[in-house]
């Protein structure tokens, strides 16, 4: 996790720990989360487009504070494999449009099979 954090402080800077300070101190991150809520989150997430470093930032410290939510959550035991990829892959969709869209589209698949074995 340590190793994480330093490459990510190399790519977005400081911002990107008082992003994830800020969100942490939200009191939905202390919940745990439910499945459905889970997928719903990840699918917006999923949808957003950053254009600017600014947004990049954010949607990065999203992501790592929803992974750390998940953890703590029941439904962590049951995340696909591939949904860990999509919560901390972002550095590498932002640098490589071909990466984004196959992870994008390969996540927003998985979500709607997901969502199924939830009905």
């Amino acid at each position: 996790m340590i190793g994480l954090i330093r490459y990510i402080l190399r790519l977005f800077g400081g911002d990107f720990l008082r992003t994830v300070e800020q969100l942490r101190s939200l009191p939905e991150s202390a919940k745990s989360i439910t499945k459905p809520e889970l997928i719903a989150r990840l699918r917006a997430l999923a949808e957003r487009r950053p254009r600017t470093r600014e947004e990049q930032t954010q949607l990065a410290a999203e992501l790592f504070v929803l992974g750390e939510r998940i953890e703590r959550s029941p439904v962590c035991n049951e995340t696909p494999h591939n949904i860990w990829h999509f919560l901390s892959d972002a550095d590498i969709r932002f640098k490589d449009a071909r990466y984004a869209k196959s992870q994008l589209d390969d996540t927003l698949a998985i979500l709607k099979q997901w969502e199924r074995t939830n009905a």
